[in-house]
């Protein structure tokens, strides 16, 4: 899947072209050159547009580009238009063209308006010398919205009949099957010999362009509220990124530049499946769940803040020397895990059947900021700290497995450190080592 050409608001020269001719190629009057301008109509990218009407002019400008390679050589595509569409009140055409990609009348496809009505209709005709060669196909027709409109169109001949699928500002709209005489070979780049933006001939249109792209593979729609460009050098197809067979798995093929390659990387097989691992992450998160649960008057075990000056604010899952507890959080509680000691408990065959045990080591700190001095004998903001660190070995004795997650925990140690953080300020910060053992 590759871009084969792209053209942006941003420059009258096309920002990829798959032959490398990206330059435009023509203009439909020496005094009706279209330009590039400012736009800051909502959702138009980059604020930049290849304005292609002279308001009150006698013709609409118009840009024509090289075709050929420039559009895809196989048997699927699609085709994405973003502009700004004004219809003029006093002129209006009866077939304004938006794109055409197609330089006769018996091959191409377009995307035109209906005159006066201001319905957009695309239509199609895959080559020279099919049957009901004179009648364009009607794929689909929609409203259009007078400011910003993405029509994007997908064709899979591959199919039979063929499918083409019409979308308008990100959305399906219709899915229309060509006759089985379009079907194949017939949708080729035989009739691509120009891709041309805007109508040298009617009048009564404002068109302004801000992004057009082509596809050789059909590719899922675009998002309509994007802020970028398509990003063409991520679809390159004249760039490679192959990772050598060396380091792709042994039997997996893959092509490049047409030809196909075998991977030869023999990766190495675990000896078993069903390895038992211990569940540290939902062991934090029950641990997190438990304190806030009971971090409340209505508690059945213990409130979390029991006794405190100000109710915990918040508990987490972080390591508080990594990420330091904000100010506007404390009190506060963080959990985490330090150690985990790794020890086999059984004889086995191998890795796979040996049971294994830890004891984790769990740290669960209390901050706690007083300011208050409501005594000369005491700091209230120790006092806190303390009753918080008591409050959470209290909560922890009520879930002796940490709702099974363990085969038991309890803890082993407290201890207290502050921190000043003025003449009459501190931050109180208490340490609980907790052990939890566990077989895996």
């Amino acid at each position: 899947m590759a871009i084969t050409f792209a053209a942006r608001g941003d420059s009258l020269d096309a920002r990829y072209g798959g032959n490398g001719v990206s330059s435009a190629l023509a203009y439909a009057a020496a005094n009706s050159a279209p330009e590039v301008a400012a736009d800051a109509t909502p959702g138009i990218i980059d604020g930049t547009v290849i304005d292609l009407y002279e308001n009150g002019g006698a013709a609409p400008k118009a840009i024509k580009f090289q075709g050929g390679s420039n559009f895809p050589q196989g048997k699927k595509f699609s085709i994405l238009a973003r502009f700004l569409y004004v219809p003029d009140p006093t002129t209006i055409s009866a077939a304004a063209t938006i794109f055409e990609i197609g330089d006769n009348a018996y091959g191409g496809i377009y995307l035109r308006t209906t005159g006066g009505t201001g319905i957009l209709r695309v239509v199609a005709r895959p080559a020279e010398g099919l049957a009901g060669e004179n009648t364009f196909l009607p794929v689909t027709t929609q409203a259009v919205i007078q400011g910003l409109n993405e029509v994007f169109i997908t064709v899979d001949a591959t199919k039979d009949p063929c499918e083409m699928k019409f979308y308008h500002n990100g959305a399906l709209h219709d899915t229309y099957n060509t006759p089985s005489a379009y079907a194949g070979d017939s949708w080729s780049s035989g009739f691509a010999k120009s891709i041309s933006f805007g109508n040298g001939t009617y009048p009564g249109f404002y068109i302004k362009i801000n992004e057009f792209v082509i596809w050789d593979d059909v590719v899922a729609c675009p998002d309509f509220n994007r802020t970028e460009f398509i990003e063409v050098d991520e679809f390159d197809g004249t760039k490679d990124t192959d990772p050598g067979i060396a380091n792709v798995l042994s039997g997996v093929s893959y092509y490049l530049n047409g030809t196909e390659l075998t991977g030869t990387l023999n990766a190495p097989t675990p000896s078993g499946a069903g390895i038992g691992v211990l569940d540290i992450y939902e062991i934090k998160e029950k641990l997190r769940w438990i304190l806030n649960q009971n971090n409340s008057a209505l508690s059945t075990v213990r409130d979390l803040s029991e006794g405190m000056d100000t109710r915990v604010k918040i508990v987490t899952k972080l390591n508080p020397i990594a990420d330091k507890m904000e100010a506007d959080k404390i009190p506060g509680v963080a959990i985490w895990v330090e150690h985990k000691p790794i020890k086999n408990t059984s004889i086995g065959r191998n890795q796979i059947d040996v049971k294994r045990e830890t004891t984790l080591s769990i740290k669960i700190a209390g901050f706690v900021f007083n300011s208050n001095f409501s005594s000369v004998l005491e700091d209230d903001a120790d006092s806190d700290c303390e009753r918080l660190m008591e409050n959470i070995e209290a909560i922890l004795r009520a879930y002796p497995t940490i709702d099974g997650e363990v085969l038991w925990q309890t803890p082993t140690d407290v201890t207290y450190h502050d921190l000043s953080m003025g003449e009459s300020s501190q931050l109180k910060v208490g340490i609980m080592h907790v052990d939890a053992k566990g077989h895996y």
